[in-house]
């Protein structure tokens, strides 16, 4: 290939960075490729992730980002993200026949990782995953054609211990540095978690049958399941216990489940992996966004749940590949403290009655969703 090239990364290799959480952060890489005076930028990134053709310097760059020092903003986030993602490209060169690949320079890794323009493998659109778009991802819902209710999977025991699946399947991935069979990743997780992947089914739908908008399915292509989101409505003091790292989420009684209520537990938000017969990430985000949304709204709005001082106010953690991403795009910030029994990180959004700018976004479309999804049962 040649240095004017534009080039993508292998679907195979993708998939084992995508499957291991291992992508850094995209704001980190792109203020070090501007300090070393690197024309790179979000946009960039994003058609790296994507799988999409960029210039090879581009790609160049993202592995000159992986050998560069720490510096001193880097956080363990990152450090941990840049670690795993070399591992991901020593395990992926290694299982295509490389013997030692800290001996190749970055050119001759390109040559293994990456297809060039006549090989590119599969091509996204750019905006591939709305949820780590903001608030843009969340004006799209107002720009699509279909009815709301259109963007559901009816939920069922069967489909919800389904999707709880796919939540293990990806967790387990999130540690390790290259691929793991289904059982070796469930195992993970519930080792993780310290339930069985049965008991995690079991809690899901007894969370679903106390309210069914807690745990709902995103429809996508042909007709199925893409998705999943799982959303605790709380009471004030177990919200609480689960802030302070004292109580973990998945052990709140679903019998003192609060709706509507301002303390919210985003428990799960999930797509179905590409390997269990999942859509493209750009088609299943497109349903999720619409789903959660209306799911927020079912759970959290009264006619007059903004009309007073007392604020609204979620929880979540970064469990999930992305999950960072995230939830930094939707406003919430990481408290300082961790997930009892499991350990990730907790992240907070707070929005006040008299909420401004993103805060004041999120008010108008839950309010607007709850007038609209009044008319609707439950999927």
């Amino acid at each position: 290939m040649a240095s004017s090239d534009r080039i993508s990364f292998k679907a195979d290799f993708l998939r084992m960075v995508d499957s291991a959480g291992a992508w850094p952060q995209g704001q980190q890489f792109v203020t070090w490729c501007r300090k070393d005076e690197r024309k790179i930028r979000n946009a960039a990134y994003r058609k790296i992730r994507n799988g999409e053709l960029v210039d090879m310097s581009c790609i160049l760059g993202l592995l000159a980002y992986l050998r560069a020092p720490n510096g001193k903003h880097t956080d363990d986030f990152e450090i941990r993200a840049r670690a795993k993602m070399t591992a991901c490209i020593n395990n992926y060169l290694v299982a295509t026949g490389v013997p030692d690949p800290d001996k190749l320079a970055a050119s001759q890794k390109i040559e293994h990782l990456c297809n060039d323009a006549g090989e590119a493998e599969r091509s996204v659109d750019p905006k591939a995953n709305l949820f780590t778009e903001g608030i843009g991802g969340l004006r799209w819902i107002f720009e699509a054609a279909r009815p709301p209710m259109e963007y559901f999977y009816p939920s069922s025991e069967k489909a919800i211990c389904e999707a709880v699946t796919w939540c293990f399947y990806d967790l387990g991935h999130l540690k390790a540095a290259g691929p793991l069979s289904a059982d070796e990743a469930i195992s993970n997780t519930e080792q993780r978690f310290q339930m069985s992947l049965s008991e995690y089914q079991d809690y899901a739908v007894t969370c679903w049958r106390r309210n069914p908008w807690t745990v709902v399915l995103a429809r996508g292509q042909d007709n199925k399941a893409t998705g999943i989101s799982i959303i605790l409505p709380l009471r004030e003091s177990v919200y609480e216990q689960i802030r302070s790292g004292k109580l973990m989420s998945c052990r709140a009684d679903p019998q003192f489940f609060a709706v509507p209520s301002r303390y919210m537990f985003h428990e799960a938000v999930s797509a179905r992996p590409l390997s269990m017969g999942g859509d493209p990430i750009n088609k299943a985000t497109a349903s999720m966004v619409w789903t959660v949304m209306v799911q927020l709204a079912a759970l959290t709005i009264s006619e007059t749940v903004f009309d007073n001082d007392q604020p609204f106010r979620a929880l979540s953690v970064d469990g999930m590949p992305d999950a960072r991403e995230m939830l930094m795009a939707y406003g919430y910030k990481p408290i300082g403290m961790r997930m009892a029994t499991s350990g990730e990180d907790l992240y907070e959004l707070i929005i006040p009655a008299n909420a401004t700018d993103l805060g004041l976004f999120f008010n108008v479309t839950l309010n607007g969703l709850y007038r609209e999804m009044r008319k609707w049962s439950p999927p």
